[in-house]
């Protein structure tokens, strides 16, 4: 019997084989999100920032809502692409879904972002991305998570290998998976 992919070869397998793949520096941008960000002002604030970072257009993934929800969200977003949930698959139901969907929608896109709605973005940060050299087969973790600091400090800048756990060195257990880039 033969074995089994790997989840990560699946992917892999299905980004090479794309005939129309893009530059890999276009995006395909995602911002997981819940009904109660909008009312909070949260999504906007996130949203603002992501434009000012050079990412204009994410799609929206909203858990808990569905598409009656739609004409509020067209008000405040009226170019924004919509994926309303319903019933709750909650925050890392909502994640993988959002993740899948985002690589179907996109399969030309050469990069990937996944973000919560509650990030704020520094300007230009799309711009940095591109210039600067990627690690091989890895993705990038936008935000630092506090027990991290300590594995980077005085290392300088660049990217860093994540907090280890006790069976795999360089995983970094998903912790601050708020803005993920692939």
């Amino acid at each position: 019997m033969a074995a089994q992919p790997k989840p990560r070869d699946v992917l892999v397998s299905a980004a090479q084989a794309s005939p129309q793949r893009a530059d890999e520096r276009s995006w395909a941008v995602a911002v997981t999100t819940v009904p109660e960000r909008l009312a909070s002002g949260a999504l906007l604030r996130t949203l603002a920032s992501l434009r000012a970072a050079g990412f204009p257009s994410p799609r929206l993934f909203v858990d808990g809502a569905d598409v009656r929800m739609e004409g509020e969200y067209r008000t405040h977003f009226p170019a924004t692409e919509f994926t309303f949930r319903w019933p709750l698959v909650k925050t890392v139901g909502n994640w993988i879904l959002s993740a899948w969907e985002l690589l179907i929608r996109n399969p030309a896109a050469g990069r990937f972002l996944m973000c919560q709605d509650d990030v704020l973005w520094c300007r230009n940060a799309r711009a940095y991305l591109d210039a600067v050299k990627w690690p091989e087969m890895s993705y990038l973790n936008l935000h630092t998570f506090g027990p991290n600091e300590a594995m980077v400090q005085g290392k300088g800048d660049g990217w860093h290998r994540g907090h280890p756990n006790n069976d795999d060195p360089i995983l970094q257990q998903g912790w601050g998976g708020a803005a993920l880039a692939f």
